[in-house]
């Protein structure tokens, strides 16, 4: 048997249900990356098995952002300054 006709033997298929919006964006911003689906769930899963486990941390933007800004508040409030003035803050930039 030819390792063409071994390869062949060898693959799989897999089916995964999925909002069909999620389908029809995801499809659209990986042409915009000269991908197909089936090209980027494989490298997905090979991105997986690299790194024995997800090759991204999953979080929402938004809590990101979140966690981002309140950690930059609290560190102002702990290590910032203050000024009575904006005549104050200028003197001290310059």
């Amino acid at each position: 048997m030819c390792i063409q006709c071994i390869y062949l033997y060898i693959m799989t298929n897999i089916t995964v249900r999925i909002d069909e919006k999620l389908k029809r964006e995801a499809r659209k911003t990986l042409a915009k990356q000269g991908l197909d689906m089936s090209t980027a769930i494989k490298m997905f899963f090979s991105q997986v098995v690299i790194d024995k486990g997800l090759p991204f941390r999953p979080t929402h933007k938004e809590k990101l952002l979140k966690r981002r800004w309140d950690a930059e508040v609290k560190d102002a409030l702990e290590n910032g300054k203050s000024y009575s003035s904006a005549e104050e803050l200028l003197a001290d930039i310059l």
